[in-house]
């Protein structure tokens, strides 16, 4: 279980806010904003920015994983446990999800 019980639920998005600001938003308001303090560093605040929105589905994959981990050491039958089940698919496809919003350097 989460230790971030009460947070604003995802999913966050990341909107560039002009004027060098980053601001992430879920339902309706704004939930953290990044600023830009050197232009030289736009790559890292976006970078930032893009990984803060993100921040709800990781932790989900993250507590997700945590169980899962946590059924396969205790498993009596290890045959029983689905290694490629729908939780796996869905971390994949959270951490896929992550790739496309991080800018590449």
């Amino acid at each position: 279980m989460s230790s971030f019980v009460g947070h604003t639920p995802g999913p966050w998005v990341h909107y560039d806010a002009g004027e060098q600001r980053h601001d992430i938003q879920a339902i309706g308001k704004t939930v953290a904003r990044v600023y830009c303090i050197d232009g030289d560093e736009a790559a890292a605040d976006r970078a930032n920015a893009a990984l803060l929105a993100a921040a709800p589905t990781l932790l989900a994959q993250r507590d997700a994983l945590a169980e899962a981990l946590y059924r396969l050491a205790n498993a009596a039958d290890w045959a029983a446990i689905n290694l490629t089940g729908a939780g796996i698919e869905s971390a994949r496809a959270a951490l896929a999800l992550l790739e496309t919003r991080l800018p590449h350097g």
